[in-house]
């Protein structure tokens, strides 16, 4: 696991997130816990664009409160990684050689 980062060594999208956090209406934000929120997230669900699942989440909230808000996201970013397709990542067909034959057996 990466080494945790403190809050003078944001990457962009880190602090996009905070930003985006900041917006979301009745959210009680924190920088520490959000970042840590962020941080755990970005191990845990690496191909998970979680600029759109922050944004998405922020749309959610302005019909629905709860009282767990950072688990909500989380769930919102879980959904999202199931949602995608299950080997996305796992072969690169790059490397295979085409040999530019059809075999219809």
């Amino acid at each position: 696991m990466q080494e945790r980062l403190s809050l003078g060594d944001l990457t962009d999208r880190q602090e996009r997130l905070l930003q985006l956090m900041q917006k979301i209406p009745d959210y009680p934000f924190d920088n520490n816990k959000d970042l840590q929120l962020i941080q755990l997230l970005e191990d845990e669900f690496p191909n998970v664009d979680l600029v759109e699942c922050v944004n998405k989440f922020r749309a959610w909230s302005i019909d629905h409160k709860t009282k767990n808000w950072r688990l909500r996201i989380r769930n919102f970013v879980k959904v999202a990684a199931k949602d995608q397709p299950r080997y996305r990542n796992a072969m690169d067909f790059t490397k295979y050689k085409r040999s530019g034959r059809v075999k219809w057996s």
